[in-house]
């Protein structure tokens, strides 16, 4: 394992004291310099699939904005959604308007990207290969002048067009409007790949301004992905609504009255009918759903468990693990949806439709029914507590100190908890977080540790793998917008290096105005750190920490802050005569001052005039407005529209 090279130095937080003024009259005590918490070693993972062998061609692709190349592209709807997004990108890259062509229209001497057509793919030769692609895994491979983009389910379509578009003209998404080309496309080289990413499952849950056209290019699976109405997230009592069922089936729930029972308190009879129910809405909403590769039954919010003597005993039997009902109940659910599915292929004669019925570890029911062996490992308590095929584990590690990796001894109770669910499950879903929920206008320091968190949980098993954010906000300032795209690579290869990944970024971001605003990065996650080792009790990672506090953000350090906004302001004036460029940037760059503008209005009002702080209010509400942010924590009583009204501006 190497370093990573991704550190900042002590000189780097010196200099950042002496500007924030440390002393007794800024509210912070006088502080030494000191080396800022680190990034771990990097674990890089062994058990990736990129097969990857291209070689540059003189074989002509696009030359003067036309090509002799056209597209053939399979009937199903997720490889026609990806040729339309292959010609698109290469029009945007080259100027090139690729035409289309019919399985019909194929000649082997002929120059052709073909999607997906099976009859074509077995006529040039070839087959798949043995290696396990899963559900988005695909083999790209040039015949002669043609290429092929196959991949064993149709959802790995889009994967093999992305890769595609990287390979011949370069492509990279940061955001909608940012997307950069490294190659011009002239030449389209000879291709041998065979890839799947390292998190098949990438999910976004940042902010409600996401794009779907942006989700899509970046790698990332959408909400329609799940079925039962898209619902992801605590939905027990959606499935199983009390005021249809309490009143027939008292024993479905919970004595807390605000879930399930998951033993149906001990009656077998009214377990196997709820587990009934159940199953057959998920296979009335995956009908509805085709693109559903998974359903979830989860808890609600809340962290009780219930008290009936089924409950109680399970738990006993179990370590202490009240989860132990739920993975039992789960494959019950799972048994039945199975053979359906199975019973439907069967009359259809097509292939059994893929279907992962998962369960959420959350809050009460994040123990895995585990004992630890003398060695350190784990092991089920009995077989009753494996998950069945098809089945996984929704981890979700609210508690932890996500400011921190999963590899450091912080948060060790957490990786214990999800190697005791590995020997549960063949799949594991991860449930994280990267913002503080009370504070969303504040800096959230994951962006040094959420990549080898991503490591750690695809080295033990994870699939899927969700960063909740800013859900219900619809903009994000202090570099939240930054995660988006490291979350996006981490879905491709999670053996990049994280340093590299940030200078991409920033290069390709903000362009001219890269200097200032990364040093404005770099000192923030310098600050950060030296928030957290000197308040470690209460800049501790949590995502409801109270990082809200004068104490915290010295007056002289948000306007230095404000300094480098203004020359990366003026950085950006490089682009004035390309006005959608420009005006991207400067919103880029604007939407990063909101937080230190928001704070400087909070904490030092009474240090400006009255006619300079309402200036700075009334500024501050135009461009949020203008930028879209609509909230500044999570929960009711967030709105912006208070904030204003609490200033007692209009």
């Amino acid at each position: 394992m190497k370093k990573n090279r991704m550190r900042l130095c002590a000189g780097l937080l010196a200099a950042i004291l002496v500007l924030s003024g440390c002393s007794g009259t800024s509210g912070i005590k006088k502080a030494e310099p000191v080396n800022p918490v680190e990034v771990t070693d990097t674990h890089y993972l062994t058990d990736t699939l990129h097969k990857v062998t291209v070689t540059e061609s003189e074989r002509p692709f696009v030359v003067d904005a036309a090509s002799e190349y056209k597209i053939i592209a399979g009937q199903d709807e997720h490889t026609q959604k990806a040729a339309l997004y292959l010609a698109s990108y290469i029009n945007k890259a080259t100027g090139c308007t690729l035409e289309y062509a019919t399985p019909e229209e194929y000649s082997a001497d002929g120059k052709y990207i073909v999607m997906n057509v099976p009859e074509l793919f077995a006529s040039a030769g070839l087959t798949m290969p043995e290696d396990d692609l899963g559900v988005m895994g695909y083999y790209i491979k040039s015949v002669e002048d043609n290429v092929f983009l196959a991949s064993n389910y149709e959802q790995g379509a889009r994967f093999a067009m992305l890769a595609f578009l990287r390979q011949v003209v370069g492509f990279k998404m940061y955001a909608l409007d940012a997307v950069s080309f490294d190659k011009d496309g002239t030449t389209l080289p000879d291709m041998d790949i065979i890839e799947k990413p390292d998190i098949p499952y990438g999910y976004r849950m940042h902010n409600s301004g996401d794009e779907p056209e942006e989700s899509y290019m970046m790698g990332f699976v959408a909400n329609g992905f799940v079925a039962y109405g898209g619902v992801l997230w605590h939905n027990s009592l959606i499935y199983l609504p009390m005021e249809d069922y309490q009143a027939q089936h008292p024993s479905w729930y919970s004595t807390e009255g605000n879930d399930l029972c998951y033993t149906a308190h001990g009656d077998e009879k009214e377990l196997d009918q709820m587990t009934t129910v159940i199953a057959d809405k998920m296979l009335e909403a995956a009908a509805e759903n085709p693109e559903a590769l998974f359903a979830t039954i989860t808890i609600m919010d809340h962290s009780d468990v219930c008290g009936c003597d089924a409950c109680t005993a399970s738990a006993e039997k179990y370590n202490g693990a009240d989860s132990a009902a739920v993975v039992k109940f789960t494959n019950k659910i799972n048994e039945k949806v199975q053979a359906e599915l199975q019973r439907q292929a069967d009359q259809t004669g097509t292939k059994k439709r893929p279907l992962t019925v998962m369960f959420f570890a959350y809050t009460a029911m994040t123990k895995p029914p585990v004992v630890q062996n003398e060695d350190g490992s784990y092991a089920p308590i009995d077989d009753s507590v494996v998950c069945d095929e098809n089945v996984a584990v929704f981890y979700a590690p609210i508690e932890a100190h996500f400011n921190h990796t999963f590899y450091d001894e912080v948060n060790q109770s957490y990786n214990d908890m999800m190697k005791g669910w590995e020997v549960c499950t063949d799949e594991m879903f991860c449930w994280l977080y990267e913002t503080n929920f009370k504070n969303y206008m504040y800096p959230y320091n994951c962006w040094d540790s959420m990549y080898e968190t991503y490591r750690f949980c695809v080295d033990i098993g994870a699939s899927f793998i969700m960063s909740q954010g800013q859900h219900n906000a619809q903009a994000s300032t202090a570099f939240t917008d930054l995660k988006d795209f490291t979350n996006s690579c981490s879905i491709f290869d999670l053996n990049r290096d994280y340093s590299d990944i940030i200078d991409d970024y920033f290069a390709n971001y903000y362009l001219d105005a890269a200097d200032p605003m990364r040093q404005y990065f770099d000192e923030m996650r310098a600050w950060m750190r030296h928030l957290e080792e000197t308040y470690p009790a209460e800049v501790n990672g949590f995502i409801y920490a109270e990082i809200s506090q004068a104490k915290f953000w010295p007056k002289n350090l948000l306007e230095h802050w404000l300094q480098l906004i203004d020359e990366a302001y003026k950085a950006a004036e490089a682009y004035k005569d390309d006005k959608a460029l420009y005006d991207s940037l400067i919103e880029r760059i604007k939407k990063e001052s909101m937080f230190p503008r928001y704070v400087l209005i909070e904490f030092y009002s009474g240090t400006y005039s009255v006619e300079v702080l309402e200036d700075m209010m009334l500024s501050f509400k135009e461009d949020a407005q203008q930028l879209s942010f609509n909230r500044v924590l999570e929960s009711d009583g967030g709105e912006m529209a208070l904030v204003y009204e609490r200033w007692g501006i209009q």
